[in-house]
């Protein structure tokens, strides 16, 4: 199925008005979120920039997101017509609604990579877009790849409670 090449256009203006990395699903959401398309027509869109090379990929622990590469911003340049003034303000509405949420999603992170032949190193870090770039980060040895995706799983969803409680302890 061919996709509609203002897609790919929208998804490069996406990308070129992000302050970060922005992930495949914030990307699709906002096809859908403007009516534009579906999401696996907004997922292929994506795919279809990526093949292209369009794109910088980054991948961390199950989360895959994307930065406008050089190439991708000249076929922006070539083809900016097809980007309308009203598809211009749903892009800039959408990152005035989901502005926090984007940055958020970018600034946790966690992996893990084999130090052994039964053990992994997990990095789990909390970043911020400061200049310090890392606010937290937790390093730690563990003895099966099922600790070490547990690990990076939960750090998604309990960063927050586990730097306060961390912060709490140091402070007592």
């Amino acid at each position: 199925m061919e996709i509609d090449f203002t897609y790919k256009i929208i998804v490069l203006r996406l990308l070129d008005k992000a302050s970060s990395p922005v992930s495949s699903f914030k990307l699709a959401e906002f096809f859908v979120e403007y009516n534009y398309t579906d999401y696996f027509t907004a997922q292929q869109a994506i795919g279809d920039v990526v093949d292209s090379n369009m794109v910088n990929v980054i991948k961390s622990h199950g989360n895959t997101s994307y930065t406008l590469n050089d190439e991708g911003r000249q076929s922006l340049e070539l083809f900016a017509d097809k980007i309308n003034e009203d598809i211009e303000q749903d892009i800039i509405s959408y990152y005035k609604d989901n502005e926090i949420s984007i940055r958020k999603e970018q600034s946790v992170s966690s992996s893990y990579h084999p130090i052994s032949p039964k053990g992994y190193m997990v990095n789990c870090k909390i970043m911020n877009t400061g200049l310090s770039g890392v606010d937290y980060e937790v390093n730690c040895v563990v003895m099966s790849k099922e600790q070490a995706e547990a690990i990076c799983n939960n750090w998604k969803v309990r960063y927050e409670e586990l730097y306060f409680h961390f912060l709490d302890e140091l402070t007592r």
